[in-house]
């Protein structure tokens, strides 16, 4: 439930603003999303493999989600922002 409200509220934020720097790294949400990797690995040895699946793919589409966002300068920390050179947001 953590890694959706997560994600809508990037969502939120993304189309909300045209601004693409934000105050807090999304990296410091990765141990969210690793913790429901961990999750899905333990759901999945204990015979609950569609709901170990579904989370195990949740949290490392979510780590690809921020590494996508990071990388492509869609929603970087501020300070990373302007070691970039205050790049556009790419749409």
């Amino acid at each position: 439930m953590a890694s959706l409200l997560f994600w809508g509220l990037v969502a939120l934020r993304i189309l909300a603003t045209t601004d693409n720097h934000i105050g807090v790294d999304p990296w410091w949400a990765s141990p969210l999303f690793l913790l429901t990797v961990l999750a899905g690995g333990t759901w999945w040895s204990a015979n609950r493999r569609a709901a170990g699946a579904t989370l195990m793919i949740l949290g490392v589409l979510s780590l690809v989600g921020i590494l996508l966002l990071d990388r492509l300068d869609i929603l970087v920390e501020y300070e990373a922002w302007l070691e970039r050179g205050m790049p556009a947001r790419p749409f």
